[in-house]
């Protein structure tokens, strides 16, 4: 388990507390990387997404079905591993 403390221009700021799946791997990822390719760790997913808070409105994560969706402007989509996601544009874009 890990503790990461956000602090963004775009918010006050706040604490988040997520356990990965691998404490190596993580410290291995650049979550300030405008791409990303989604994995098996859902909290790596998350916090890419949170330091890229200007390309999407809202996430939310099923916890039943262990899904992760993301509403922004072109959408809603359904986050699975091996896709791509780019921030490059401004929006989120997401391809597999």
């Amino acid at each position: 388990m890990f503790f990461y403390q956000a602090d963004f221009k775009t918010c006050i700021g706040y604490d988040v507390y997520i356990e990965s799946s691998n404490q190596n791997n993580v410290m291995d990822k650049d979550f300030n990387s405008e791409t990303y390719t989604v994995d098996e760790s859902i909290s790596d997913t998350i916090l890419w997404l949170m330091h890229h808070q200007e390309i999407f409105d809202s996430f939310h994560f099923d916890v039943h079905t262990q899904e992760l969706s993301v509403t922004h402007a072109a959408g809603v989509d359904i986050i699975r591993v091996g896709m791509f996601l780019n921030a490059k544009y401004g929006i989120l874009v997401t391809s597999i």
